[in-house]
């Protein structure tokens, strides 16, 4: 993650801003892709409802 400084530009910060959320993506994907622990169950179903939501949400914010 790059550290966004009070010294930086608007434009600076900015990019900075998009390459850490683009990581976060990144990390994000590669969770999704893993198996859940133990037997899945509908606990994990449920927890990736709420990540769906809270994606829905970022996305409208972004709109």
């Amino acid at each position: 993650m790059k550290e966004v400084k009070n010294s930086d530009s608007a434009k600076t910060a900015y990019q900075k801003r998009q390459e850490n959320i683009a990581e976060k993506i990144e990390h994000i994907q590669t969770k999704l892709k893993k198996e859940p622990q133990g037997k899945l169950n509908w606990a994990h179903v449920g927890s990736l409802g709420h990540v769906e939501e809270l994606l829905k949400e970022i996305d409208h914010f972004l709109s």
